[in-house]
């Protein structure tokens, strides 16, 4: 069976991105609360400038038809209100924050799932163990989703202790030079 071989550049990319999703993650795990809070502080930060943005684009976007503008108004305004209302009830961005994290290691979970059925260049046994992670992944995912009443400290070790099986996936891939 002939392997593809994985630049070594591509490797050490695997090697650092991995390292620093472990890293990050136990960060996470010893200081929940501040993770926590930056996250928030970046999510609602992205949002309101986004919502700023739109709206400035679709005010300036004459070219566009009246709905569509209008559309974009409306949606960069609900984006600034979305932004506005998680500087002033944080919990709110919390939860938002704990669900958007949850349905993205749920895919995830879903594209480590299916490196197991999609390719046979992998060697068995690591495609089983990108499929355990997966499974892992979604299961977390899942259960973040179903319990989110679980508190953000609970949540968030869950989100690290994912994100860690995630940065080891990607560490031994870079390492071993096998695709994930």
């Amino acid at each position: 069976m002939a392997k593809n071989k994985i630049p070594n550049w591509l490797r050490a990319l695997d090697v650092i991105a991995g390292t620093i999703a472990i890293v990050l993650s136990v960060i996470v795990i010893i200081f929940p609360l501040v993770a926590i809070e930056t996250l928030i502080l970046i999510l609602v930060t992205s949002l309101l400038i986004l919502g700023i943005s739109r709206v400035i684009f679709y005010i300036a976007a004459e070219h566009l038809s009246k709905g569509l503008r209008a559309l974009g108004i409306l949606v960069g305004l609900l984006s600034i209100v979305l932004a506005t209302l998680s500087i002033v009830y944080p919990g709110l961005g919390a939860v938002t924050l704990i669900y958007y994290l949850a349905f993205a290691l749920m895919f995830n979970g879903i594209a480590s799932i299916s490196i197991f059925g999609i390719t046979k260049i992998l060697p068995y046994a690591l495609r089983v163990v990108s499929g355990v992670i997966g499974l892992l992944t979604m299961f977390f995912a899942v259960l973040i989703l179903v319990f989110p009443g679980l508190g953000a400290a609970t949540l968030v070790l869950l989100l690290s202790f994912t994100f860690m099986l995630n940065g080891i996936h990607i560490l031994i891939s870079g390492i071993t030079g096998a695709e994930y």
